[in-house]
């Protein structure tokens, strides 16, 4: 079964928007959702006890759960600003069977929390490109069973995540603007399973993008 993503990591992206809310008055802050298209890329997993194996992983994006992200930031009076993105990813493994896994594949998502600094540029025309980058925590949902074993499906804390997004957005409405942009994140995995065995993976992510934002 697939579930949702840890209600926690979308509960600190709201608390973390009242915390910058004194600061509104001397800034924006900007509450955005998106979704799109997204990648996740081939990556070596390394276990304890069935060694290392290139795996290709199928991220469908849009299969419910969605690939999708909420981020709050809050933009300083200048163009720098500071902000929160968690986004939910999935990654599957193309055929477990062949690497000794009867399930192998982080399903329930990736779940990548960050913090973040963000610089915007000036418009050109009515787009404002921005630039951002963050570093953070994956928080997994582990689905691994090798082949005659105990499975292991639980979220653990992954280990560190890195985030680079470029972009543009379009004002639509007062307080609303719409955007696109691509962002390309890399987490490192460190599982720990219940048959005792530990495996390790860095995978990287892309994904073009597109979403709305409230700014007040």
């Amino acid at each position: 079964m697939r579930q949702g993503i840890p209600l926690k990591a979308i509960a600190a992206l709201f608390v973390c928007s009242l915390i910058f809310a004194p600061f509104s008055a001397r800034g924006d802050i900007e509450l955005s959702v998106y979704g799109g298209p997204q990648t996740t890329h081939p990556s070596t997993i390394r276990s304890s006890t069935l060694g290392d194996d290139r795996v290709n992983w199928n991220s469908e994006p849009f299969v419910i759960p969605p690939y999708y992200g909420l981020r709050a930031k809050w933009w300083s009076e200048g163009r720098l600003g500071f902000g929160i993105d968690f986004f939910h990813a999935k990654a599957f493994a193309d055929d477990p069977a062949s690497l000794g896994y009867e399930e192998l594949n982080f399903s329930h998502g990736l779940n990548i929390l960050t913090a973040d600094l963000w610089y915007r540029f000036q418009p050109v025309g009515t787009v404002t490109p921005y630039v951002g980058a963050g570093i953070g925590v994956v928080v997994p949902h582990v689905e691994v069973r090798p082949v005659g074993a105990i499975p292991t499906a639980k979220y653990q804390v992954g280990g560190p995540a890195a985030t680079l997004v470029i972009g543009g957005s379009l004002p639509v409405a007062r307080n609303w603007s719409v955007f696109t942009e691509y962002k390309a994140t890399y987490s490192q995995i460190r599982a720990k399973l219940d048959t005792g065995d530990r495996l390790n993976t860095g995978i990287f992510t892309d994904a073009l993008n597109i979403g709305i934002s409230l700014r007040f």
